[in-house]
């Protein structure tokens, strides 16, 4: 299982990306004006040592605590689930993606792979940049690998992931245990 992380992920939807997308879902445009209009027009600067920086326009983000925010996220990451095949399948919440892959043969290491790099394209098209030291990869699976066994590496642009024997979901953390079962929750 790769968990990946979105760098700002809140911050950095491109507005007229989003409009696109809202578009494409065929949704009303007097909504879609409503939303550009809650979105667009905003501007902001920065105060050091009580001196104001000049007022700059907000080509991106969706602004965090409204109501909206969390909706228009989803709107915009929705179709990543589309890179999935037979054998990929990927679980979003909020603005967590992670890719799964039940890994039997090389060509199922293969597949994962695929998806990875279909994963990137998708977040380079849709400018949403990934923080790729905080992208680790799980496995877990019922036996140790044996010395014969080649130990799955997965990349992405050309960047080889930690692999990781426990890691935080949400509020469960999930620890690889090579030899009695494949998942132990510790609290």
């Amino acid at each position: 299982m790769l968990y990946t992380d979105y760098e700002k992920a809140f911050d950095k939807v491109p507005h007229k990306r989003l409009i696109s997308k809202l578009k494409a879902y065929t949704i009303h445009y007097s909504i879609i004006d409503w939303i550009n209009n809650f979105l667009t027009n905003r501007k902001q600067r920065v105060k050091v040592s009580g001196i104001f920086s000049c007022w700059a326009e907000v080509l991106s983000g969706i602004p965090q605590g409204s109501i909206l925010g969390p909706l228009l996220f989803i709107i915009f990451i929705n179709d990543l689930v589309d890179l999935c095949s037979d054998t990929i399948k990927m679980y979003l919440f909020a603005d967590d993606a992670k890719l799964y892959c039940h890994v039997k043969n090389n060509g199922n290491m293969e597949d994962l792979q695929t998806g990875i790099k279909k994963f990137v394209k998708w977040t380079d098209k849709w400018q949403m940049k990934l923080n790729i030291e905080e992208c680790k990869v799980i496995s877990f699976h019922h036996r140790r690998y044996s010395n014969n066994e080649v130990i799955p590496n997965y990349t992405m642009n050309s960047k080889l992931f930690e692999e990781v024997t426990e890691i935080k979901d949400l509020v469960v953390t999930m620890i690889r245990y090579c030899y009695l079962t494949n998942i132990f929750v510790k609290k």
